[in-house]
């Protein structure tokens, strides 16, 4: 058996994100703006040995 986990961070992020889950069923959230556009970044650079790979 396990101690009850009182005001931890890990609790209280699953706690919100039900709340959040429960209130979204009859209040849907509304998007106001549409995310930045803009691709991910490449944070890797590429040599002509990775240029040769296939891209997925």
């Amino acid at each position: 058996m396990s101690a009850p986990m009182f005001k931890s961070s890990r609790h209280q992020a699953v706690m919100a994100a039900m709340d959040r889950a429960q209130k979204s069923r009859h209040e849907p959230e509304v998007v106001t703006s549409l995310p930045p556009v803009g691709g991910p970044r490449r944070t890797v650079t590429l040599t002509p040995e990775l240029r040769r790979l296939p891209r997925l």
